[in-house]
């Protein structure tokens, strides 16, 4: 069943992308905006189509997306791939981990050592978010810890000299 769009005199914004792989790509309000006078005399989605440079599906899809929806049909729906796996939160606990002291025996963070400490962080994303931030851990500046046991004796004496 085809239904009889309704167009409106306001023009959307002509925007369209060239993707480094293919062909130009028309945005999803740039269909309406470009030819909504042949869509409103009935002009067919072929035709539409080679006027545009692309396919009748394409404008097949948004004629019907606008019909039923009108504009809010006209946004473009999510898109397929895996989702997230670190968001915001997981960035923030990996800067928090850096102001904490390394473990014992240990005088600064690594990015192997951080995803460790964190445990649900893999070294690449420690990576990710330090390069993010131009934090570079071995320039960081922090305190020598010494293993030895004796180390706050030995210091109390020389600070005491």
């Amino acid at each position: 069943m085809v239904s009889k769009v309704r167009l409106f005199k306001k023009p959307f914004p002509q925007t369209s992308y060239r993707s480094p792989s293919g062909p130009e790509v028309v945005c999803s309000q740039s269909l309406p905006s470009r030819d909504r006078e042949g869509a409103a005399q009935g002009v067919s989605n072929l035709e539409i189509a080679a006027q545009l440079g692309t396919r009748a599906a394409r404008v097949s899809k948004w004629r019907t997306r606008f019909a039923g929806q009108r504009l809010a049909g006209l946004a473009d729906e999510a898109r397929p791939g895996k989702p997230r796996r670190y968001d915001a939160d997981t960035e923030k606990r990996i800067l928090q981990k850096l102001d904490n002291t390394p473990p014992f025996g240990h005088a600064t963070w690594t990015a192997p050592r951080l995803a460790a400490a964190l445990g649900d962080v893999s070294d690449q994303q420690v990576w990710r978010v330090l390069r993010r931030r131009a934090i570079s851990l071995c320039r960081r500046r922090s305190w020598r810890l010494s293993s030895d046991p004796e180390f706050s004796r030995k210091a109390a004496h020389i600070v005491g000299l």
